[in-house]
């Protein structure tokens, strides 16, 4: 006859249950490689970490991770969960933030919710973005929070990788998803500690956990260029290389490099052209004059983001100046042709390029 307390059996269970999840999740590479970004940003130092939560298995896998990790001494952080409500899948939607509230609760964790109204935006998926980090840092500073944790991994930096390349990007755009940075005008930073693991990496620490998570069904619009590269190239690329993904984020961390030897090189030219710095440019009259020998004498991989900063000079926005536009300018700085050419880079900004000089002229008339 077993006299033994249920309720006793029941706890002696769940622990065994917890302890088991314990052992799986401190075995798992994701769980690793969370670790070694949460301690290369926090060192033995207590601190609140804001984890963006969308109730997909990217970002539920990033907070049972993180969650686990809280545990252990070495990590003395507060989570507090941040789910944006994006208003574009009605009651989707609805049914993703009751699934992240539940979790956060089951947790024991701090749970803040942002609702974001898209309506009326050009470009939609762009508000969002922008709209989505504004209210995750909204939420950190609300909280007190110094870090803002995103689910972003290598296959994000593989799809971001191509989308650029097919958008003709230089070293600037190759340098992919950061692992982390600072966010502008704020003290919060935002990391990204699953970028060198995969999605299949995160599915199957759920499952292993026996964590559910919610399906986003509008990834699945191949209308999209991103949800196409997914569904359709990333297969494909992984039946020929099994760790593109992973090769994604090497190439992206070499082309970082790269990209900052590029700055460095564009500041000492800058220094070498303008040596007491950019004069003011008066209305209709070329205040700079740059010598034509040396920039053709300079690599264009150099010369095309110089010119780049050329145009801020005058006020032109250089996100809006791109290589369709500076290429034909930086082909004629190489050339032999002796007579004077011009070139409009928009807003009354040009470019005047003679036999030995070339000019920054803006035009208010």
């Amino acid at each position: 006859m077993n006299s033994g307390n249920p309720q006793n059996e029941s706890s002696s269970s769940e622990a065994a249950e917890g302890d088991q999840m314990a052992m799986v999740a401190a075995r798992h590479s994701l769980v690793k490689c969370v670790a070694r970004a949460l301690r290369h940003e926090y060192g033995a130092h207590e601190a609140r970490l804001l984890v963006g939560v969308s109730g997909g298995c990217d970002s539920v896998a990033l907070l049972r991770a993180v969650n686990f990790l809280r545990s252990r001494r070495s990590f003395k952080h507060e989570i507090v969960v941040g789910h944006v409500q994006h208003h574009l899948r009605d009651e989707a939607a609805e049914e993703d933030a009751r699934f992240v509230q539940g979790m956060a609760k089951g947790l024991g964790l701090v749970y803040d919710r942002a609702d974001l109204d898209l309506s009326g935006a050009a470009n939609v998926e762009q508000a969002a973005r922008d709209g989505r980090y504004a209210a995750l840092i909204g939420m950190a500073e609300k909280h007190g929070c110094g870090l803002i944790a995103t689910a972003h991994h290598a296959d994000d930096q593989l799809e971001t990788l191509l989308m650029r390349m097919l958008r003709g990007s230089a070293a600037a755009g190759l340098r992919g998803i950061v692992a982390e940075r600072e966010l502008d005008g704020t003290e919060v930073r935002l990391i990204r500690p699953m970028l060198e693991v995969t999605r299949a990496a995160a599915e199957d620490f759920l499952r292993q956990i026996g964590q559910s998570w919610r399906e986003d069904h509008t990834n699945a619009d191949v209308t999209r260029m991103r949800a196409r590269l997914r569904h359709e190239v990333l297969p494909v690329l992984r039946e020929i290389q099994t760790d593109a993904p992973e090769k994604a984020v090497g190439l992206a961390d070499h082309m970082r490099a790269l990209d900052e030897l590029v700055k460095k090189q564009v500041v000492l030219l800058m220094r070498q052209v303008l040596p007491e710095g950019p004069a003011e440019i008066e209305d209709g009259a070329a205040r700079v004059r740059l010598n034509r020998a040396l920039l053709r004498a300079t690599e264009p991989v150099v010369l095309l983001p110089f010119l780049k900063e050329i145009v801020q000079v005058a006020g032109r926005n250089p996100d809006r100046v791109g290589r369709r536009v500076l290429e034909p300018l930086l082909k004629a700085i190489k050339d032999r042709h002796g007579h004077e050419r011009v070139f409009d880079v928009g807003s009354g900004v040009v470019l005047v390029l003679s036999r030995d000089h070339l000019e920054l002229v803006r035009d208010t008339k």
